[in-house]
């Protein structure tokens, strides 16, 4: 089968999210199956050319893209609209690549994420059999809250942006019950129409055997005989590590030798945009506890697996989480996991068996439950090999492939029903240039608004185009100078029409040029 993911996620480029490991590990699965498989995604590199770069990565096609430079000039939708701007600047380059790829050789079914609606095009336009793979729709960050996210009106477009691509799409695929139910609700789409499809890991690379990693507290001797509690992920408010934090004086008091290694990227996610890494430690420093945790900002992802199996237990706490790929990669390595009810992780945690479920923002059962298992070494060890088990029986990557393979060919049939009738119904490499004209017509009525409106914005604007483009500065005064000139002269001279006339098609064709 010829298979395209179309994901702005691919390591190690672009990131080791959820997005990006997902799509890296299925992608791969797939590909050693047999089946011809490509991902189209964005490189953070500045490259040129039709094919910026194109290589095979564990029998992957992989071709990265550069974010969609024609959208650079629409300033005003970025200031305006940031997060819709976002979405288009890396939408719009990854269809014309995939475009590209499929006129040379059709492919038989594509995935892209619910996230930032990658897949829109692919969806309005039915070009080819369309998965969306649900991670979590922006619509959810909106909903709750998380990283600071308002509920304005650019919120509201990128939301609308990823229900059309959602509704749209022949099949959506989800990794929890959980996030089905609120893409269901959030849709309209009926909760027996999404696909329930786990997320894999790779249980060769995170594994019980090999390597530990080498970790070092505060006036403690290298791999002394601790206890170690682990947490992965970033440092913010959605991933409940607050909550850790303040179960940690609990714990020491009950397992002395208890210590925690947190690893993640600080975010300026607190109170204020402020650092969330410089909270946790004035928190942890007022309990004097400080020399006990050990935060390490970012891991190589071949040093990974080595963290998990330094760990005696691991622990995901998030506020909400739709099927985390900490706690796939603690089973995969035989870590017991303590994880909160929130979202989709208790789909992933067989309560009393690969580990323990506790509420969610409460940290003296997350206390309570960290401490039965430090303080067990027997339920411990029964804990990890059930979940090592776990982890290859119902959750390794050519699990799940073959799972994503009949999802494909649902998906192949519905589309056959559905594809004569997309909401675009012009030739689909005409889509590119009307998204571009779209935005380009946004910023020029802003533009012109705020011309016409604003005598600061006007004067701003000027001097920039003083500085930047001097040339075309002095033929727009010389164009203001002669339209006054003409409206306060009651008799127009055939001359001076002729200048201003000339005048605004200058103007016109620079704005033309920076546009192109």
């Amino acid at each position: 089968m010829r298979i395209c993911f179309i994901s702005r996620e691919y390591p190690p480029d672009t990131g080791w999210g959820g997005i990006g490991a997902y799509t890296y590990q299925l992608s791969r699965a797939l590909a050693r199956l047999g089946h011809d498989v490509h991902v189209v995604c964005l490189t953070k590199k500045e490259v040129s050319g039709a094919n910026p770069e194109v290589f095979l990565d564990g029998g992957v096609h992989v071709h990265r893209v550069v974010w969609a430079n024609e959208l650079k000039l629409a300033a005003l939708l970025n200031v305006t609209q940031p997060n819709t701007h976002h979405l288009l600047r890396a939408a719009l380059p990854m269809w014309k690549k995939f475009l590209q790829l499929h006129r040379s050789a059709p492919f038989e079914v594509v995935e892209a994420p619910d996230h930032l609606a990658e897949g829109i095009f692919l969806a309005i336009t039915r070009i080819a059999p369309l998965v969306v793979r649900l991670h979590t729709p922006y619509a959810k960050f909106v909903a709750e809250g998380y990283h600071n996210i308002k509920k304005d009106f650019d919120s509201y477009i990128v939301s609308t942006i990823e229900r059309l691509a959602m509704s749209e799409a022949d099949l959506l695929s989800s990794p929890s019950v959980n996030l089905a139910e609120f893409v269901a609700a959030e849709t309209g789409v009926k909760i027996s129409a999404i696909k329930i499809v786990r997320n894999p890991v790779d249980t060769e690379k995170f594994s019980p055997d090999g390597k530990k990693a080498t970790l070092t507290f505060e006036k403690s001797p290298a791999n002394a005989d601790f206890k170690i509690v682990y947490f992965a992920g970033r440092l913010e408010a959605r991933k409940g590590i607050e909550y850790l934090i303040e179960a940690v004086p609990q714990i020491l008091k009950e397992v002395p030798q208890a210590r925690f290694v947190l690893v993640g990227a600080d975010t300026n996610t607190g109170a204020g945009k402020s650092s969330v890494l410089k909270s946790l430690k004035t928190t942890l420093t007022k309990s004097d506890s400080l020399g006990k945790v050990f935060f390490a900002s970012h891991v190589p992802l071949d040093a990974m697996p080595e963290y998990y199996r330094a760990a005696d237990v691991c622990v995901v706490p998030s506020l909400f989480d739709n099927a985390p790929y900490t706690v796939l990669e603690a089973l995969a390595s035989g870590r017991p996991v303590v994880g909160s009810t929130a979202g989709g992780t208790p789909e992933y945690i067989k309560h009393d068996k690969t580990g323990l479920h506790v509420e969610k923002a409460d940290s003296k059962a997350l206390a309570q439950a960290i401490i039965s298992l430090l303080q067990d070494d027997q339920k411990r060890l029964r804990m990890a090999q059930a979940a090592r088990t776990e982890a290859k029986t119902q959750y390794g990557c050519d699990v799940i492939a073959a799972e994503a393979l009949k999802s494909y060919g649902q998906t192949i049939e519905i589309h056959k029903r559905r594809r004569s009738e997309p909401i675009y119904k012009h030739p689909p490499e005409q889509l590119a240039k009307d998204v571009v004209q779209f935005v380009r017509g946004y910023h020029g009525h802003l533009h012109s608004f705020g011309e016409d409106l604003s005598l600061r914005y006007r004067t701003g604007l000027g001097l920039k185009l003083l500085f930047t483009r001097p040339k075309l500065s002095m033929v727009k005064v010389a164009l203001a100078s002669g339209k006054m000139a003409d409206r306060l002269s009651s008799h127009k001279s055939h001359g001076l029409r002729k200048l201003v006339s000339r005048l605004e098609t200058t103007v016109q064709h620079k704005s033309q040029e920076d546009w192109e």
